[in-house]
């Protein structure tokens, strides 16, 4: 025990009791690992809050700019608006890009979609499929 207190008043600098009861000791030593875990990174603790905040925050864009970038991945559901106004519901099995496009896959028979058309008559929901379609249908009625 009197090496557990050294090693707890020299990382803290402060007075501890001496506890009491393997669960006591369990809960000092557990917290002594943590705080010399942190002690050893050399960041104070507003410090890694701060690294956290970024840390979280470059996550949210990273991911925002993959949908930007690849906004269907394989397995993803894609709702595809046809000339006749049916929503057909596909999915992407393979992607292509090149040069000038990217070109998502949804049969072994070449059928699927290019990137440009994703926003216009392919969607990620087939809620803002049929919202993209009624607004088509009434563009067409006036």
């Amino acid at each position: 025990m009197s090496e557990l207190y050294e090693l707890f008043k020299r990382h803290t600098e402060i007075n501890v009791p001496v506890l009491v009861g393997t669960n006591d000791l369990k809960e000092v030593t557990d917290a002594l690992k943590k705080q010399v875990e942190y002690e050893d990174i050399g960041l104070t603790p507003a410090q890694l809050l701060k690294v956290d905040k970024l840390y979280t925050e470059k996550c949210k864009e990273l991911g925002e700019l993959k949908k930007k970038l690849l906004p269907f991945l394989i397995g993803d559901k894609a709702y595809c608006i046809y000339e006749n106004g049916e929503i057909k519901e596909k999915e992407v099995i393979k992607i292509i890009i090149n040069e000038t496009r990217t070109a998502y896959y949804t049969n072994q028979n070449g059928n699927g979609f290019y990137g440009n058309m994703i926003g216009n008559t392919v969607f990620s929901t087939r809620e803002a499929a049929e919202t993209a379609l009624a607004e088509m249908e009434v563009k067409h009625e006036t």
